[in-house]
């Protein structure tokens, strides 16, 4: 199991560049004070890097190994340095660090072999779906994605008649840019970023991510008839571009304005693929999502892996079949 040596904060320690390996931790301050962080940077210097209030955590995922880092408390009593050579969960209690390692585990369950990393593994939609997997495999000639929907045996369901029609997915993110494979699948949507009703994505970082969301949600089979074969789960679905980030992020509030938004325009199914380094959890969000389930029944929150993407389903319509 991998561990991070804590040193002492008088351990004479700077940050060393070269060829090190990104890296990244968490922090969970388990004291009754508040808890400091510095990054000790090439000269050995301290730079603040932020509090922890107790009982809160504090991830950092843009480090590298070869990084010094420090934490402390205002009275002394808690003090120690450490280069993130793992990824896990630094504790800090009275009694100083401890480190839980986020290494994959393997845990035997009824339902087969649980990854502390990638759950249960490859999703089988056809399971989940309750039918049989009678579909033959999609042909594997020409530019496609057939393989990787043989392997989750979308076939199978959209052979049974799941194949999203009548359901609306709301991409809540950084704005879908057009592409004749989804334009046409795209019925409404606003931008929160900048408080109009143009959510296309800005030039720079993320102009594309939501594109790759929406493709894999309702890409059309053969859809423009010139280039890649590709097809999302669910070809038959509609789409809400939900713009609340740009190449500089976003904010809480304006995904929670998104939540509202969406559901107010028939979201079924609502999905938010970013991330944020921020733990807590802010009341109008939490406001939003109370909203969604009450407006639209029962809500469903999927975390894909470690990662911090949500997508939230309305069950009464997630598994509706075309007509």
């Amino acid at each position: 199991m991998a561990k991070i040596a804590f040193l002492p904060i008088t351990a004479p320690d700077k940050s060393a560049s070269g060829n090190p390996t990104p890296a990244r931790f968490i922090i969970t301050n388990k004291t009754d004070s508040p808890l400091k962080v510095y990054w000790i940077d090439f000269d050995g210097k301290e730079v603040p890097y932020g509090e922890i209030a107790p009982g809160k955590t504090l991830a950092q995922y843009q480090t590298y190994s070869t990084h010094v880092w420090e934490v402390k408390d205002a009275t002394g009593t808690i003090g120690f340095k450490f280069m993130p050579t793992a990824y896990g969960d630094i504790q800090v209690g009275i009694a100083g660090p401890t480190f839980v390692s986020f290494d994959e585990t393997i845990t035997h369950t009824a339902l087969g072999e649980w990854s502390s990393s990638t759950g249960y593994g490859v999703i089988d939609v056809a399971k989940s779906l309750g039918i049989p997997d009678t579909a033959p495999d999609l042909s594997l000639k020409g530019k496609n994605n057939n393989l990787a929907l043989d392997l989750i045996n979308a076939p199978s369901a959209w052979q049974a008649g799941y194949t999203g029609k009548g359901v609306k997915v709301a991409v809540i993110d950084s704005g879908i840019a057009a592409n004749t494979e989804i334009t046409g699948k795209i019925i409404d949507g606003y931008d929160f970023k900048d408080g109009d009703t143009d959510p296309s994505p800005a030039n720079g970082a993320y102009k594309d991510h939501s594109l790759g969301v929406a493709s894999i949600i309702a890409g059309n089979h053969g859809g423009n008839g010139n280039g890649p074969d590709t097809s999302g789960v669910a070809p038959g679905a509609q789409l809400l571009n939900v713009r609340t980030a740009g190449p500089d992020g976003g904010n809480l509030l304006d995904i929670a304005k998104g939540i509202r938004w969406s559901v107010d325009h028939g979201a079924d199914v609502i999905c938010l693929p970013q991330q944020s380094p921020d733990t807590g959890t802010a009341d109008e969000l939490y406001s939003a999502i109370k909203y969604a389930y009450r407006e639209r029944g029962h809500l469903t929150l999927r975390t894909p892996g470690r990662g911090k993407q949500r997508c939230m389903e309305n069950s009464r319509t997630k598994q509706r079949r075309t007509t």
